[in-house]
Formats: C-alpha cells, sequence, structure tokens
C-alpha cells in the first residue's frame, strides 16, 4: 500500500512539473469551483456554474501583494 501512495505521488509530481503555474492553478480552480457549485441548490447551482474564475494573472497580482507585506 506504501509502496503505491509513494509511486502514485512520484508519478504526479513528474507530471505536474511539466505544467505551467498557471495550467495547475486552471486546472484545479475550475475542479474546485465546480465541486463547490454541486453543493448549492439547483437555483443557484446555474448561477454559479456560469459565474467566472478569477484568472490566474489576477491571482498572481494579489498573491505577489500579500507577500510584498
Amino acid at each position: 500500500m506504501l509502496k503505491t501512495v509513494l509511486v502514485l505521488s512520484v508519478l504526479s509530481l513528474v507530471v505536474c512539473s511539466g505544467c505551467t503555474n498557471k495550467q495547475v492553478y486552471e486546472a484545479t480552480q475550475q475542479k474546485f469551483d465546480h465541486a463547490q457549485c454541486m453543493k448549492l441548490p439547483r437555483s443557484q447551482y446555474d448561477e454559479c456554474i456560469q459565474r467566472e474564475l478569477p484568472s490566474y494573472e489576477n491571482y498572481e497580482r494579489e498573491s505577489k501583494e500579500i507577500s510584498d507585506q
């Protein structure tokens, strides 16, 4: 079991190392937001799905501002 987890972890790192920060951000945000929308009642779900995700550029700028403080 531990060996399997270790192998999967290493493979995940290898795969992710080929991705840019922007690609990782966009892929994970979409999945996270969709999961959050799924928790809402149907009346709010459609609006939630239509909502535009913050761009990576905005995320990066906000992160830099926070780290500079």
